[in-house]
């Protein structure tokens, strides 16, 4: 049979060595320890080793948060533990992560949340629900906006409209990407170029290290935070570094 080329999925390090060759038709980024692949249409989880330690066996599937991750099958949504185990039944129609112990669902076209043991915290009651992040949680109900504590009391209603403004920059290791007529550069907090504006497109820094490409059809890089690449730029796709390792998608012969 000729060979061929296919894209796989797979990761490196900072050194741009591959530490899990291309392999999987999709993949995820590692958090707690684990990653999310997909084999097959099947979902699982390996460790950083690429030692598959949860067989693909899900519709769908999220990294850990807090040592549970939420997993789909027969289209319901559950929760399970590091060793493939259910937590949490699988009986939500929709799941949020876990987050300082709780998470939102929904069931029956209501949102609610839920404690590690699977207990409502707050009853579903919502038409939509965001995640809490800190002390507070953006909710819907009759058609407004507005934001509960951990115990469901309101807290304030939020404006019906709130425009976003999609030019913030996003500064992560004292760094942001900002486009000018036609590339990409980096300023400071300052608002000056450190890195001039080369790039057609550009990422926000991630522990250290930034995705970049400099052309609609060239490949992506890393670049560090002196704007130096890190190592060549030959990847289809590459992802953020999360625990020291990017997923990055690559040609690979194909037999």
């Amino acid at each position: 049979m000729k060979k061929g080329k296919r894209l796989l999925w797979g990761y490196i390090d900072t050194s741009g060595q591959y530490v899990i060759e291309p392999r999987y038709d999709d993949a995820w980024n590692f958090s707690e320890g684990l990653a999310v692949i997909k084999i097959d249409w099947k979902r699982g989880y390996i460790d950083r080793s690429g030692r598959e330690v949860i067989e693909p066996q899900f519709q769908n599937a999220d990294g850990f948060s807090e040592g549970l991750a939420r997993v789909m099958l027969d289209d319901k949504w559950g929760y399970i533990n590091s060793e493939g185990q259910y937590a949490i039944a699988p009986v939500y129609d929709k799941t949020g992560n876990f987050s300082e112990g709780m998470a939102k669902v929904a069931i029956g076209g209501k949102y609610g949340f839920i404690n590690r043991d699977g207990g409502y915290v707050i009853a579903p009651a919502y038409d939509y629900a965001d995640d809490f992040s800190g002390d507070k949680a953006r909710v819907m109900t009759d058609g407004r906006w507005i934001y509960i504590d951990r115990q469901g009391g309101e807290i304030a209603r939020a404006p019906a409209y709130v425009p976003q403004d999609m030019s913030t920059p996003e500064f992560h290791d004292g760094l942001a990407p900002l486009r000018t007529a036609d590339k990409v550069g980096y300023i400071d907090e300052s608002g000056n170029f450190v890195i001039s504006p080369v790039f057609t497109e550009a990422e926000p820094f991630c522990e250290g290290y930034a995705r970049v490409r400099s052309g609609v059809r060239s490949k992506w890089g890393f670049i560090d935070t002196s704007g130096r690449p890190a190592f060549k730029a030959k990847f289809t796709q590459a992802e953020d570094f999360h625990d020291g390792l990017a997923r990055v998608l690559a040609e690979t012969d194909d037999a």
